[in-house]
């Protein structure tokens, strides 16, 4: 008997790849998270960050590590999925129009800003940043001192001892956590920090770790280690959480359109007056498409 196959389309986004599918063609045999996470294998497998499964009524968008495990939201996925529609439902979605999207962290409105062969440029309206500490999934238990230093019950620039450094944190969701640090290390020292945060006990959801640093006004250069795939070359919820922090403590203004400048290109991030949405704007292309076996 035959294998089932799989078609997929691979995408990029800022250089943060993936391999999309359609839930409702997904075989049996490939339908687990641990399974689908394995098409990420650059070696024994398609190669990606991560996988995006797709729905279309409604439009719906989850999202699978390479190491199997789920994701709440992924911004530059985001944008990945709304290309695709564009691309092979233009039923479903169309240039210009504003849309929802479900996903696991809430609805988020896009829309296509422009588009040509194979790539657009796509808005995102992304969940209101949370920055209150009681909303977010840390244990101060397990972060001695964060209690004392807490900023109006914000978690902004506190210290964090780790084995053999230490580094300063500010704790922001997008709907999945992120700890941005502003402080300056070497490449070395992040192979070190990156993966030291996201296991941490002090973030029981475990966090994407963003290493920011402002290179001019309202322009952040930023390099993320994102849990459950490791060094990304961009990261698009990263980069609004990065944003986030450099606005609340003074870094960078509220209101304008930042930079973030990735390895894998730039995005453009709106961080409003408390408790509003965060926008997003950035590229997204169709790479190649194919067919694959399941085991």
């Amino acid at each position: 008997m035959s294998k089932e196959s799989l078609s997929f389309w691979k995408y990029e986004g800022t250089g943060n790849d993936f391999v999309v599918v359609e839930r409702e063609h997904i075989p049996s045999a490939l339908r687990s998270p641990q399974a689908l996470g394995g098409l990420c294998d650059r070696h024994l497998g398609i190669g990606a960050d991560g996988v995006l499964v797709l729905s279309q009524a409604p439009l719906r968008m989850s999202i699978v590590n390479a190491d199997g495990s789920t994701a709440e939201m992924c911004g530059n996925g985001l944008r990945c999925a709304v290309l695709h529609w564009l691309l092979a439902h233009p039923d479903k979605v169309s240039a210009a129009d504003n849309f929802i999207v479900e996903t696991d962290a809430g609805p988020h409105s896009c829309r296509v800003l422009s588009a040509r062969a194979g790539s657009a440029q796509i808005e995102v309206e992304m969940a209101p940043p949370v920055t209150e500490l009681s909303r977010l999934p840390v244990d101060l238990d397990a972060w001695p001192g964060a209690s004392d230093r807490s900023d109006a019950g914000k978690l902004l620039d506190v210290p964090l001892a780790l084995e053999d450094h230490a580094l300063r944190l500010s704790v922001v969701s997008m709907g999945n956590p992120h700890a941005v640090t502003f402080d300056v290390t070497s490449e070395g020292v992040r192979n070190v920090i990156g993966p030291a945060v996201e296991n941490h006990p002090a973030f029981v959801e475990g966090a994407n770790v963003g290493f920011a640093q402002l290179s001019e006004a309202n322009t952040l250069e930023l390099r993320v280690w994102e849990r459950g795939a490791g060094w990304t070359l961009a990261c698009g919820t990263g980069a609004c959480a990065a944003a986030v922090a450099a606005v609340l403590t003074g870094r960078a203004s509220a209101e304008t359109w930042l930079k973030l400048q990735l390895p894998g290109g730039p995005l453009e991030v709106w961080v409003g007056p408390e408790g509003a949405r965060v926008i997003m704007r950035g590229a997204a292309r169709r790479v190649f498409e194919g067919r694959v076996g399941s085991p």
